[in-house]
């Protein structure tokens, strides 16, 4: 597959669907994200996200961005926060890679 997309979740879907073709044995992605990671979006993504069920976790979240690669840090308290956090990253355009560093911090 060649082209481009915005967002992850397209070009996952584009394999996907070609993917479950009958006589298809595999797939190239080779789509590209024309989108550029902003840290700040990212940041505001799952500051949004994990407002409503997590909002003493959100200033404990740290967000780097190298490339498309965002990379999640801090100590939460909950696995759902983790899930939210890792959801809302993949979420901002271009993101190709989540790198989870949260841990749950000690009671």
């Amino acid at each position: 597959l060649r082209g481009e997309c915005d967002w992850n979740f397209q070009r996952k879907a584009a394999a996907d669907a070609v993917g479950n073709l009958m006589g298809v044995k595999g797939v190239r992605n080779e789509i590209t994200l024309t989108a550029i990671v902003e840290p700040c979006e990212v940041k505001a993504c799952i500051e949004a996200a994990l407002m409503r069920t997590a909002a003493n976790d959100v200033q404990h979240i740290g967000v780097a961005v190298e490339g498309e690669t965002v990379i999640l840090s801090g100590n939460v308290h909950s696995f759902a926060t983790i899930e939210n956090a890792k959801f809302a990253a993949w979420c901002a355009p271009g993101v190709t890679l989540v790198v989870d560093n949260l841990k749950i911090a000690s009671l």
